[in-house]
C-alpha cells in the first residue's frame, strides 16, 4: 500500500525495539528539561541533572528489558552521547510547552505513558514517578493562570 502511494516505508521485524530506542531518548529528555526548567546543556553539564537523566534512562531500560524488547547494553551512553552533539541551547518540545504555558502537553504519551508500562511490569520508577508529580504541578498551576485570563 505505502509502495502504491509513493510513500517511502521500511517494513521491521524490530519495532518495538525501534519505537522504545527513540521512547528511552525522548521521555528522559522531555522529562528533566520539562521539570528542571533547563535546556540539554545545562541538564548535562550539572552533575546532579546528569545523573537524574541516567536514573531515568535506566529506569526506562528496566521496563524494556521486562518486556523482552532488546536494548543496547550501552545504551545509557549511547542517549548521553547523542544529547551531548547537541547544541548547548537544545531543549524539548515538551519544556517549550510548558514555558509557554500550554494547556496540552506531551506529559500522558512521554511519562505517564513510561509509568503505566512500569506498573504493568512491576518495574519501580521512582524517578519519573517524582519528576511527574513536578510536571503535574506545573500543569495545574498553568491551567489555573490560563482560566483565570
Amino acid at each position: 500500500m505505502f509502495k502504491q502511494t509513493n510513500i517511502q516505508a521500511t517494513y521491521s521485524r524490530n519495532i518495538s525495539t525501534i519505537i522504545l530506542g527513540e521512547i528511552i531518548f525522548l521521555s528522559p529528555t522531555a522529562t528533566i528539561t520539562s521539570a528542571f526548567d533547563k535546556c540539554i546543556g545545562e541538564i548535562l553539564s550539572d552533575k546532579d541533572s546528569l545523573a537524574i537523566m541516567t536514573l531515568l534512562i535506566t529506569e526506562i531500560t528496566k521496563i524494556a528489558k521486562a518486556k523482552k524488547i532488546t536494548v543496547s547494553e550501552n545504551i545509557t551512553e549511547k542517549t548521553l552521547m547523542k544529547l551531548k552533539s547537541l547544541p548547548f541551547e537544545t531543549t524539548t518540545s515538551m519544556h517549550t510547552d510548558f514555558i509557554n504555558k500550554e494547556m496540552k502537553t506531551e506529559l500522558e504519551s512521554l511519562i505517564e505513558f513510561v509509568i503505566k508500562e512500569s506498573e504493568k511490569s512491576n518495574i519501580p520508577t521512582p524517578t519519573y514517578l517524582r519528576l511527574y508529580e513536578i510536571l503535574e504541578k506545573k500543569v495545574s498551576s498553568s491551567s489555573i493562570s490560563n482560566h483565570s485570563i
